[in-house]
């Protein structure tokens, strides 16, 4: 999740699958929906759960690795990708 890019209709069956946990047991029967979805995705100090989105999580973790190819200097992680793309690592800087 963390490096490549979610398509919307997997994040939508993660997150039915989270909804599921919370508000039902699967097939049998539904709990009662005692809050709403919207307050369990606030974070702790707002009141809710901290949960969060699926989609948010994953472009911030897209986001986190465009950071650090910037940042990092020489990790062989980013001397790969360099060369497969031909990035001359000079130029970046």
């Amino acid at each position: 999740m963390s490096v490549f890019s979610m398509s919307v209709s997997i994040a939508q069956k993660i997150e039915r699958l989270k909804r599921d946990f919370f508000w039902g047991d699967g097939f049998q029967k539904k709990k009662i929906h005692s809050i709403k979805w919207e307050v369990l995705y606030k974070s702790k100090k707002e009141g809710g759960l901290g949960i969060g989105s699926v989609q948010c999580m994953n472009e911030g973790l897209l986001a986190k690795w465009v950071w650090r190819f910037g940042v990092e200097n020489c990790p062989l992680w980013k001397r790969v990708i360099c060369a497969k793309y031909g990035i001359q690592r000079d130029k970046l800087r």
